[in-house]
């Protein structure tokens, strides 16, 4: 082989050496970052999950002192509280077209 061909083939060499170098170091700092970004996405939904988990107790204690409320009222409680019975009740409705409302009567 001739000094000419040796060279070439070394600078070949040289530039596959750190291209390989350089991709490896490109595919290994994608590799942490996105590590990085599952580690913390996994911190944010335990976290996230935390929350849902108060709001889920803090709406049972809820809808449990509605539920005592709403049994403790009679009729009564309600006629002490001076409500009336209504003999004939009117219902307001909404159609889904429009944006009025209208009273039914009997």
């Amino acid at each position: 082989m001739n000094k000419v061909a040796v060279t070439v083939l070394h600078n070949f060499e040289k530039k596959l050496f750190w291209s390989v170098v350089i991709l490896l170091l490109t595919l290994g700092s994608c590799y942490s970052y996105f590590v990085g970004k599952t580690i913390v996405n996994i911190v944010e939904r335990t976290k996230t999950e935390e929350g849902i988990i108060k709001s889920q107790t803090r709406v049972s204690e809820l809808e449990v002192a509605y539920a005592t409320l709403k049994n403790q009222i009679t009729l009564e409680k309600a006629l002490t509280l001076q409500f009336q019975v209504v003999a004939t009740p009117h219902y307001i409705s909404q159609s889904s077209e429009e944006k009025t409302l209208s009273l039914k009567t009997n």
